[in-house]
């Protein structure tokens, strides 16, 4: 899990995708996502899948 968190921070960072954006689409708190990023905490599998899509959406609309 932790070299998928990894990889999902370093796809948002070259993107320049912000953790504020990816929770305002997922519809969770930042606090969240940033828990994720500092290790505090490991994600649950809804929310974690929300942030992945959210950020999945975010690319398509980048590259679009």
């Amino acid at each position: 899990m932790d070299d998928e968190i990894r990889e999902f921070f370093a796809r948002a960072a070259y993107y320049n995708i912000k953790q504020y954006q990816i929770a305002k689409r997922a519809g969770i708190m930042p606090g969240t996502i940033s828990g994720w990023h500092k290790k505090a905490k490991p994600p649950r599998f809804t929310t974690w899948k929300a942030a992945r899509v959210a950020l999945e959406e975010l690319i398509k609309e980048q590259t679009a």
